[in-house]
């Protein structure tokens, strides 16, 4: 027996076009394919944010680097003891930047390190007993290898002391890069190191009993930065795609950051709602923005803007499709709205934003007075 087809009309639309019928036919009990939509809790479809997971991943931002391991000499010296030698910047292991902090490993050497006491003071008094230290660690063996200690503090042994036996996910030190984590709250104290002034950084990597290091080891260590400790929900992550690049975004307490490196910048121009989860679609060089209290505005690669936007609805998630940007409105939760084309010849987004029903490309609504509220959109 044929299984009967739904069909799903949109009717009553106002704007460029006349009339208006689209039709998508969906098996019963088959999920159709859909890009860049997600599923709400009323069972509905609307929009990823971005094109990548939305709010509700936690995230850390960093805010200071304490030392960026680019050079043995330039920021205070780097110097190996207790089997630790050939002390050099390898430009080849790297993680961050232009190079990271190589040494040889002696073989059955149990407590190898490196150590700079003559740094720049850097003031991490903010993050006392709070916050997190996170370094990139390559090791060529970890055979013996237990733990990786930090000391961080000032000088005339005056320091904390963190030793973890995996790396920041829980995950066992493995041959390659480890993203290693020092929880400064959980760390030990000895003698009244000052965190206003913290100027000696040593790196320890402890090997259990007699065997030690295995022969021809080495480690190399970069990027030393301390980290809020606190994990913040983000209410959005996004990316913004250009030709040469596609740029990682974030929306945290109502501001969007823009990670360059390692450091989330935050970008000026508007903020959001600090609560609501933040939708985002792109549209040529615009990446809109809907919270359901926001008036609709775009990242145009340098800051948030609303130029061109005119006329605008009041939404809380959008949609790009078929060269514009669709949308609802929370303040008449029955209609879609959708903007002026993108300009077929140039590609320009210039009218994107503008939902007056007079403007080139035209514009417009449709659902209205029907009384059945938009809950999504998704493309079949």
């Amino acid at each position: 027996m044929p299984i009967e087809k739904k069909v799903a009309e949109i009717e009553n639309l106002v704007g460029g076009l006349d009339t208006f019928v689209s039709e998508s036919e969906i098996d019963d009990s088959a999920t159709p394919d859909c890009e860049n939509v997600i599923p709400t809790g009323r069972g509905a479809i609307e929009t990823r944010p971005g094109r990548t997971a939305h709010g509700g991943e936690i995230i850390d931002i960093a805010d200071v680097q304490i030392h960026n391991m680019d050079s043995v000499d330039a920021n205070g010296t780097w110097s190996g003891v207790g089997g630790a030698t050939n002390v050099a910047a390898n430009t080849t292991y790297k993680k961050e930047g232009s190079a990271g902090i190589y040494f040889d490993i002696t073989a059955t050497s149990t407590g190898p390190y490196i150590t700079n006491n003559t740094m720049t003071p850097v003031d991490l008094s903010v993050y006392e007993d709070t916050g997190k230290i996170r370094a990139w660690i390559y090791f060529s063996s970890v055979v013996n290898l237990t733990a990786v200690y930090l000391y961080w503090g000032s000088v005339a042994n005056n320091w904390w002391l963190r030793n973890p036996s995996v790396d920041y996910l829980g995950g066992s030190l493995s041959v390659g890069w480890n993203l290693m984590e020092f929880d400064w709250a959980t760390a030990t104290k000895n003698g009244t190191p000052d965190s206003s002034a913290t100027d000696e950084v040593s790196v320890y990597l402890h090997y259990a009993g007699a065997g030690g290091a295995a022969a021809d080891s080495f480690c190399v260590v970069d990027d030393i930065r301390m980290y809020t400790s606190t994990t913040i929900a983000g209410q959005g992550i996004y990316t913004y795609i250009t030709a040469t690049d596609v740029e990682e975004l974030i929306i945290v307490g109502g501001v969007l950051y823009k990670k360059t490196t390692n450091t989330w910048t935050e970008i000026t121009g508007g903020n959001f709602s600090t609560t609501a989860r933040v939708c985002a679609a792109q549209v040529g060089s615009r990446l809109y923005f809907a919270d359901g209290a926001t008036a609709l505005c775009y990242y145009n690669g340098t800051n948030i803007v609303t130029t061109g936007v005119a006329s605008a609805p009041l939404p809380s998630f959008l949609i790009f499709y078929n060269r514009r940007l669709y949308c609802n409105d929370v303040n008449n939760p029955d209609r879609y709205y959708f903007g002026g084309a993108i300009d077929p010849t140039t590609g320009a987004a210039t009218n994107t934003g503008n939902f007056g029903s007079g403007t080139p490309y035209w514009a417009g609504y449709a659902g209205f007075g029907l009384g059945k509220e938009v809950v999504g959109f998704g493309k079949l």
